[in-house]
């Protein structure tokens, strides 16, 4: 597979949403660090919402019909991917686009929690802590180990 290095645009959003219309996968910049996206389609039993604070991010949602399943594209394990090219260095041939929005955000990453029957688990720690969640929600917070 030949992977586009593409830099934002209204164009290459528009490109990007075709290809993730298609079935295609797209590296994006979002409000905190790159993403991994493709269509909501899959059946699965989770799923995770999020509104970045980010327009051109919003605009490649809004025209990949309206919703995007992601996560941060980095492989597990690995440091969170800032830039578009460490994000090119590490799905070329394996994704159809990496969108080139420039340098992310220095913030922390966000938290990622995931609701259970006695209160929410956390997933990865984030910008929002343990404590926080603690005292926001009247539920109990775990942490993943």
């Amino acid at each position: 597979m030949l992977t586009q290095f593409l830099n934002i645009s209204g164009e290459s959003i528009q490109k990007a949403a075709t290809v993730i219309q298609s079935g295609g996968l797209v590296v994006y910049p979002t409000d905190t660090v790159y993403g991994l996206g493709c269509q909501v389609t899959g059946l699965e039993k989770m799923v995770g919402l999020r509104i970045p604070d980010r327009r051109d991010t919003l605009d490649l949602i809004s025209k990949a019909g309206g919703s995007l399943l992601g996560t941060s594209a980095n492989i597990s394990g690995n440091l969170s991917l800032r830039t578009a090219e460490d994000a090119f260095k590490v799905f070329e041939g394996k994704v159809d686009i990496v969108l080139n929005g420039g340098i992310t955000s220095t913030r922390p990453e966000s938290t990622v929690v995931k609701q259970t029957r006695s209160g929410v688990q956390v997933l990865r720690q984030g910008a929002i802590g343990s404590k926080d969640l603690r005292k926001a929600l009247p539920l109990n917070v775990e942490l993943q180990e």
